[in-house]
């Protein structure tokens, strides 16, 4: 443990990481089922996720075989 303040570069940087990790804008996929009668899909995801893990490694998790939108 260390008596240093983190940086204001260091937190933004934190910061913008989890952002990044969490927030999903637009994802490829396509619709593998759809029900018209309560306007939903089954969507399969096209592309993995990468995320920054707390020791600073990226790690690549799997595409769920399927997610049901809305």
């Amino acid at each position: 443990m260390t008596d240093r303040a983190p940086s204001l570069a260091g937190i933004v940087e934190r910061g913008a990481t989890t952002v990044r990790d969490r927030v999903t804008v637009c994802r490829a996929g396509y619709v593998v089922a759809y029900d018209a009668a309560n306007n939903r899909a089954d969507v399969q995801l096209v592309h993995d996720t990468a995320r920054t893990r707390p020791d600073g490694v990226v790690e690549v998790v799997a595409a769920p075989a399927s997610a049901r939108f809305p």
